[in-house]
């Protein structure tokens, strides 16, 4: 019996070491499962930190690429600003020119005034004075030409055609309207328009333009016309008048546009003292004109 329970004893004791062996078989086996789902859950870790890795490996090429771009614009805007500040120290020396050539205009300018005053102060003496010196160098050209030694009675010298109070002795023609209205022609070229500028101003008329046409004399008395560009046109015994000058005579008509006014050219008291011939051809004239009226009477 003392073996019988020696034999239970072992029994129980090999019982409970086998129970104790599959608790930990069946802790080991749990333990393997548990390490083989952290495996399964490592080995999926690591495929997504392979990813991450491989996208961050992509993204930090990505950022280099933009790196290198960044540091080639840069260089490109570095040479542009050296580029720009050339270009502005260039604009800054231009500029100074500039600057320096406006201010020698200005002082040209000042220098153009100046002699235009004295060239138009000089040029209103001259008109003040040339009448008289055509008139004194008619004198003496008449008192020194040879008189017989008896010279006939004659009458003497008729006065000019149609005789103008109202002119000044400064001027060389005259433009007579229909209704008696006198423009002179000072000078010996003389603008003639709308403006007051002008050198014989004609205001009123729209078909006139401000600067219309220019009557000028030769150093032979001879007079022309031509237009200066006007919008409208200028006619001289109604044929139109280009820019190359035509010759007139007194007694001419003029009309400054197609429908504008007219006026008769006539000879003025400068022209007469300036060239004495043409007063002794009018006043010759004149009495030939008298002797066939005379006639025929």
């Amino acid at each position: 019996q003392r073996d019988l329970a020696d034999a239970r004893s072992a029994m129980q004791r090999l019982q409970l070491q086998s129970d104790d062996l599959l608790n930990r078989m069946q802790s080991q086996a749990q333990e393997m499962e548990r390490l083989r789902i952290e495996k399964q859950d490592s080995a999926s870790a690591h495929a997504e930190c392979a990813r991450d890795r491989a996208s961050l490996a992509q993204r930090l090429q990505e950022v280099e690429n933009g790196l290198n771009d960044a540091r080639h614009q840069l260089r490109e805007h570095g040479i542009e600003i050296d580029r720009l500040k050339v270009a502005h120290q260039e604009c800054a020396s231009a500029r100074m020119e500039m600057q320096r050539q406006f201010q020698q205009l200005r002082d040209d300018q000042g220098r153009l005034g100046s002699q235009i005053s004295e060239v138009q102060g000089a040029v209103s003496r001259l008109r003040h004075e040339v009448p008289q010196l055509a008139e004194a160098a008619a004198r003496r050209l008449v008192d020194g030409l040879p008189r017989p030694v008896t010279p006939p009675v004659s009458a003497p010298p008729p006065p000019p055609l149609d005789p103008m109070p109202d002119v000044s002795d400064n001027a060389y023609a005259v433009l007579r309207g229909a209704e008696g209205e006198l423009f002179e022609l000072p000078g010996l070229e003389n603008v003639i328009g709308r403006s007051t500028a002008c050198d014989t101003c004609i205001p009123g008329s729209q078909a006139i333009s401000n600067r219309h046409m220019c009557i000028s004399f030769a150093s032979d008395g001879t007079a022309s016309i031509r237009d200066i560009g006007s919008r409208n046109g200028t006619f001289l015994n109604d044929h139109r008048v280009a820019a190359t000058a035509l010759v007139m005579k007194s007694g001419d008509k003029v009309q400054l546009g197609v429908d504008g006014p007219s006026y008769v050219f006539t000879w003025g008291p400068a022209y007469y003292a300036r060239w004495p011939r043409e007063l002794q051809r009018a006043s010759g004239a004149r009495g030939r004109s008298s002797s066939r009226v005379g006639r025929q009477g």
